[in-house]
């Protein structure tokens, strides 16, 4: 074989295997997708008055699960109600209690709604995808070295309140990038036997004839 015809035939299974990566990347992404967990929102039950602040959140519960937290929101004349989700009605109170949160790592209560970051490709800190105009939101972000818990008190235009909750786990994030290498992998070995094949019929007809 000379250095023509192995040149040949070495740009022959490159191109393919070029072509089969490509292919396989594109059918890993089309089945797999992009890591995205869900947000879910609980609708917390109806005020005696009409809210316009959230005042302060007592986070309570650990994980996806809100049940617990205290909400403390205002009235337009400044009276301030409390409600234990999802356990008691809203009651009026004089002062709020100091936070005596379960959560055993620092974090903040911040404006969530849609003060968070915009999308990112690990969608792991979007903001909730609220679909009413926003008034005041309340919420945190507990990072830890390989999740994300996030939960965002919300109180929109028409006086409702709800809660959304979001965990991401980087671990889930890297199952999904392994599994659209193998389907890259999977087309580069495709393209190699068909370039490998193509050599061969390529060869069998240059051959003089038996």
């Amino acid at each position: 074989m000379n250095i023509k015809t192995l040149l040949l035939n070495s740009l022959t299974i490159c191109a393919f295997s070029l072509v089969g990566y490509v292919v396989g990347q594109f059918i890993g992404s089309s089945l797999v997708g992009e890591y995205n967990p869900p947000w879910i929102h609980y609708v917390i039950q109806s005020s005696p008055s009409t809210m316009v602040d959230i005042v302060h959140v007592d986070i309570q519960s650990s994980a996806e699960d809100p049940t617990g937290d205290i909400l403390y929101a205002a009235t337009k004349t400044g009276e301030v109600y409390s409600n234990t989700l999802f356990q008691s009605n809203w009651r009026s109170v004089e002062v709020i209690p100091a936070s005596n949160n379960n959560w055993d790592i620092n974090w903040d209560i911040t404006e969530c709604a849609p003060k968070w970051s915009t999308p990112t490709d690990a969608h792991m800190w979007d903001s909730p995808p609220v679909e009413k105009k926003v008034i005041d939101s309340a919420g945190i972000r507990i990072e830890r070295p390989a999740s994300i818990i996030a939960r965002c008190y919300v109180l929109s235009d028409d006086g409702s309140l709800e809660v959304w909750v979001h965990s991401g786990n980087a671990m889930d994030s890297a199952v999904g990038d392994f599994s659209k290498m193998v389907y890259a992998l999977l087309g580069v070995l495709l393209g190699i036997v068909i370039g490998i094949v193509i050599i061969r019929l390529r060869k069998r007809a240059k051959s003089p004839a038996q």
